[in-house]
C-alpha cells in the first residue's frame, strides 16, 4: 500500500503541488485524498498534543529541609499525578532565612507548607489560604532527657528551654506553658541552634523538637528522652497544611483545583506505599543524609498524626481553628479571634455581574444598616459587643460578593427594629420570616436556613403538642410570629411575653411560665452554653403556614436596587461556603438542608466546544478535499468521481465519524454527570462523617488530656493515696 501511494503522488516541494499522471487519476483519486486527509488530520492533532504537553510551570516552598514530612508532593511528581493535571512542580526546600508566607505571597513559589501559624498570618491581616489540613495534629513537642526527671511543664519551672521562637511557630508549647505555669516569664527561653547535642551536652533542659524526627535521632545515640506533648494537657493545633494566596487563587482558579487535587492524592499514595516513597526519597531527595531507618520511623508517625484511617486526608474542623485562634488572642499574639471565612478555600466562586444601576447604588451606598440581635445564638446575637452567629457570618459573605460594607445595629428589641425598618432607620433584615403584615413594608430576598419550632419545658413537665399547652402559661419573646399565631390561633394558652429567647427559657427554668416556644436550633445553643440544666424539648413543632420555619433575609421595599442587589450575592454563595458556617454554628445536621450544586457549566461547555470544534474541522477538510479536486481534476472528472462509489464511502465514513463522536460525547457527559452525582453524595456523607468522627477524637483527648492532668498533680496523688489507705468502711470514709 506505501508504495502504491508514493507511485501515484509525487509532491514537488520547489511548487508546492501534487503532481499527477494521467493514467494513475482513475484509480488513484482515493487514495490521494485520503492521503492528504491524513497529512491534513496528522497535523491537526500534532499541533493539539503539542499544546497539551505544555505543562504550567508552579513551585511549592516546603517548611523545612526534604524528609518524609513532605512525602505527598514527592509522590504526586514522581507518580506523574502533577503531570497528568498539566503542572511541572518544582519542589523548594526551605531556606531558614526566609519566610515561607511572604515567599509564597511575593509570587516567588505559588504554593506553600505551614502550620497553624498560617492561621495567625490572617488573622494579622495576610491574604492566605487554606487549600488542605494535612496534619490533623501538631507533632511540636519539648523533649528531655529520660535521665533528668522532667516529665511535665510543671517541672520545666526556672529551667532552660530551646525553641526556635517565641511567637506563632511554637505557639502550642507556648499555650502549654502559660496553662500550666501561669507564665510565659517562668521558663528561660533560648533561641534554637538547630544543634541537637546541647540537650545531651546539658548546655538546655529542654528543646523544642518535632515528635515525628528527633526522638529517633537521640534514640540511634543511646539517649531515651521524655515527650511532653500539647496535647496532653488540652492544647491541640493543626499541624502542617498546604496554602497560597488569594492573588494565585483569582488569576489561576482552575490551576489551584488541579495542584491541590493532585497534591491529596500524592499523599494518599505516599501514606499507602511508605517504603516505596521512603526509597525515593534516599535515591532523589535525601538532603538530610537520613538513614532509611529514620525515615521509616518518621513515615511511622506522620501516618498517626494525618490519621487518614478517620479523617479524610484534607479536611479540617472549623471549630478548632477557632479554639487556635483564641489561644493566639490569648498569647497575645492576635487582636480578633474569629477567623475569617476566605481563610478557607473554596473551589469556583462564583462572579457576581452588577449592571449599571446596582454599581452606582453601591458607589452612593457603600455601607448598608443590618440588624443584629442581642441574644439570638446561634444565628443573630453580640458577645461583648461584636456581632457573631450564622446570620451575621452569612451576611458578612453575601456583602463580601458585591463590595458592600455593613454598619451593625445592636440593642433594640424585635419590634423596635420593625419600626426602624419602617421608618427607614434600617437597611436589611436578618433571619426573618414572612407574614402577612411584614409583606406590605418588606422585600424578601432569598430564604438561607431553615429553623424547625419545638416546645421547651422542665424535664418532669414534657409537653407533646400546643393542644396540651391549654390553660398553661407561655413565654414567647415580644414581636416573634409565634406571638402572633399564638394569639390567633390558640387564645385559650396564657402568654408571658419576655425580651429573648433566653429570658423565655429563664422563665420556664424558674417557674414563672409552664414552658416556652421557640427554635429548636436557638434552644439547643443556648442549654449547652448558658449551662441550663432540667430543661427538656418536644420533637419538631408544626406552627401556623408550613414556609415559617424559613429564616430570610429581607429589605425595605423603597429599595428595589438594593434588593436586586443581594439577590445576586446571595445567589453567588456556593454550598461550600455555606456548609464552612453551617458545621461552625448549627452543626453537620443542617447539611442536608444546603441546596446541591448545579451541574458545572464549565464542564459542560467545554464538552460542546470540542463536539463544535470537531465538526468545524471535519467540515474544513472535506472543503479543502473540495478544493484540491477543482484543482487537479477537469469538471466531467470531477462530476464522474462525486458519483463513484469510492466517494459515497469517503462520505459515509466521515460522517460515521462525525456520529460517533456525538455518541461517544454524550455518553462521555452522562457518564461523568453520573459520577459527580455519587461523588457529591459521597461527599456528603463523608463530611458527617469526619464531623462526628473529629468531634469524638477532641472529646477524647480532652478528657484524656484531663486525666493525665490529674494524675501528674502530686497533692492529688497524695490524697488519693490516702483515700486507698483508709478502710472500706462507710463510717471510715
Amino acid at each position: 500500500m506505501i508504495i502504491h501511494i508514493e507511485s501515484a503522488i509525487q509532491y514537488d516541494h520547489t511548487k508546492c503541488a501534487f503532481n499527477v499522471t494521467p493514467e494513475n487519476v482513475g484509480d488513484t483519486n482515493m487514495v490521494r485524498i485520503l492521503a492528504f486527509l491524513a497529512v491534513i488530520f496528522g497535523a491537526l492533532m500534532g499541533s493539539l498534543s503539542g499544546h497539551a504537553q505544555e505543562l504550567e510551570k508552579v513551585a511549592i516552598k516546603l517548611k523545612w529541609f526534604n524528609q518524609f514530612q513532605f512525602a505527598g508532593y514527592y509522590a504526586a511528581k514522581e507518580k506523574g499525578f502533577y503531570r497528568a493535571e498539566g503542572l511541572d512542580v518544582e519542589i523548594i526546600e526551605r531556606d531558614p532565612k526566609l519566610d515561607n508566607v511572604k515567599e509564597v505571597l511575593s509570587g516567588k513559589a505559588q504554593y506553600g507548607v505551614a502550620d497553624a501559624g498560617l492561621l495567625l498570618a490572617r488573622l494579622q491581616g495576610k491574604p492566605v489560604v487554606l487549600l488542605a489540613q494535612i496534619f490533623q495534629h501538631s507533632p511540636l513537642v519539648f523533649l528531655t532527657l529520660r535521665e533528668s526527671g522532667l516529665r511535665t511543664p510543671f517541672d520545666l519551672l526556672g529551667k532552660t528551654v530551646m525553641t526556635e521562637s517565641a511567637g506563632d511557630g511554637d505557639a502550642p508549647l507556648n499555650a502549654m506553658i502559660l496553662n500550666t505555669l501561669g507564665d510565659l516569664d517562668k521558663v528561660k527561653w533560648k533561641k534554637h541552634s538547630y544543634q541537637f547535642e546541647e540537650l545531651i551536652d546539658g548546655r538546655v533542659d529542654a528543646m523544642f523538637a518535632y515528635l515525628s524526627n528527633e526522638p529517633q535521632w537521640y534514640r540511634r545515640r543511646g539517649k531515651e528522652v521524655n515527650i511532653i506533648d500539647p496535647r496532653d494537657y488540652g492544647i491541640d493545633f493543626y499541624g502542617d497544611n498546604l496554602f497560597t494566596g488569594e492573588q494565585e487563587i483569582k488569576d489561576h482558579p482552575a490551576r489551584v483545583e488541579k495542584f491541590r487535587r493532585a497534591s491529596l492524592k500524592g499523599w494518599k499514595y505516599a501514606l499507602q506505599n511508605k517504603e516505596e516513597i521512603v526509597d525515593l526519597i534516599l535515591a532523589k531527595y535525601n538532603s538530610q543524609k537520613l538513614t532509611r531507618d529514620h525515615l521509616l520511623f518518621e513515615a511511622s508517625e506522620t501516618e498517626k498524626i494525618v490519621n487518614p484511617r478517620f479523617v479524610e486526608i484534607g479536611h479540617f474542623e472549623d471549630s478548632r481553628f477557632q479554639k487556635i485562634a483564641g489561644i493566639y488572642t490569648q498569647l497575645g499574639l492576635a487582636k480578633k479571634f474569629a477567623v475569617d471565612p476566605n481563610f478557607y478555600y473554596i473551589a469556583a466562586k462564583p462572579q457576581v455581574t452588577l449592571n449599571a444601576e446596582e454599581t452606582a447604588w453601591i458607589n452612593n451606598h457603600p455601607k448598608i444598616r443590618v440588624h443584629n440581635e442581642t441574644g439570638w445564638p446561634p444565628f443573630n446575637f453580640a458577645k461583648n459587643g461584636i456581632p457573631q452567629g450564622y446570620s451575621i457570618e452569612f451576611m458578612n459573605l453575601v456583602a463580601s460578593k458585591v463590595g458592600l460594607e455593613i454598619d451593625y445595629v445592636t440593642g433594640p428589641t424585635w419590634n423596635q427594629f420593625l419600626t426602624m425598618m419602617k421608618r427607614g432607620d434600617l437597611d436589611v433584615m436578618l433571619n426573618i420570616v414572612q407574614t402577612p403584615d411584614r409583606l406590605k413594608y418588606l422585600t424578601y430576598i432569598q430564604q438561607y436556613a431553615s429553623n424547625p419550632n419545638t416546645i421547651l419545658s422542665r424535664k418532669d413537665t414534657p409537653y407533646a403538642s400546643l393542644a396540651d399547652l391549654a390553660g398553661k402559661t407561655v413565654a414567647v419573646p415580644r414581636g416573634f410570629y409565634q406571638e402572633e399565631i399564638l394569639k390567633r390561633d390558640f387564645p385559650q394558652i396564657k402568654l408571658h411575653l419576655v425580651d429573648d429567647a433566653l429570658s423565655g427559657m429563664k422563665a420556664v427554668s424558674f417557674g414563672q411560665a409552664d414552658a416556652t416556644v421557640g427554635e429548636f436550633a436557638i434552644f439547643n445553643y443556648l442549654i449547652e452554653n448558658e449551662l441550663m440544666t432540667g430543661l427538656s424539648m418536644s420533637g419538631e413543632l408544626k406552627m401556623g403556614a408550613a414556609d415559617l420555619d424559613k429564616l430570610w433575609i429581607a429589605t425595605r421595599k423603597d429599595l428595589p436596587v438594593l434588593a436586586s442587589i443581594l439577590n445576586k450575592a446571595m445567589s453567588a454563595v456556593t454550598r461550600d461556603e455555606k456548609q464552612v458556617l453551617i458545621s461552625r454554628w448549627i452543626g453537620s445536621n443542617e447539611s442536608q438542608q444546603v441546596a446541591p450544586d448545579t451541574t458545572s457549566a464549565t464542564e459542560t461547555s467545554t464538552s460542546v466546544l470540542f463536539l463544535l470544534s470537531f465538526s468545524i474541522i471535519l467540515l474544513l477538510v472535506f472543503g479543502i478535499i473540495g478544493f484540491v479536486l477543482s484543482r487537479l481534476m477537469k469538471d466531467r472528472e470531477i462530476s464522474t468521481y462525486f458519483g463513484s462509489p469510492g466517494f459515497r464511502i469517503g462520505i459515509m465514513a466521515g460522517l460515521s465519524i462525525l456520529v460517533a463522536a456525538v455518541a461517544i460525547m454524550n455518553w462521555l457527559a452522562v457518564t461523568d454527570s453520573k459520577k459527580r452525582a455519587v461523588e457529591a453524595i459521597g461527599e456528603e456523607l463523608q463530611i458527617v462523617l469526619d464531623s462526628s468522627i473529629e468531634r469524638l477524637n477532641i472529646w477524647v483527648s480532652q478528657k484524656e488530656a484531663f486525666l493525665r492532668q490529674l494524675g501528674r498533680d502530686p497533692e492529688l496523688v497524695k490524697i488519693t493515696k490516702k483515700l486507698l489507705s483508709v478502710n472500706r468502711e462507710r463510717d471510715a470514709l
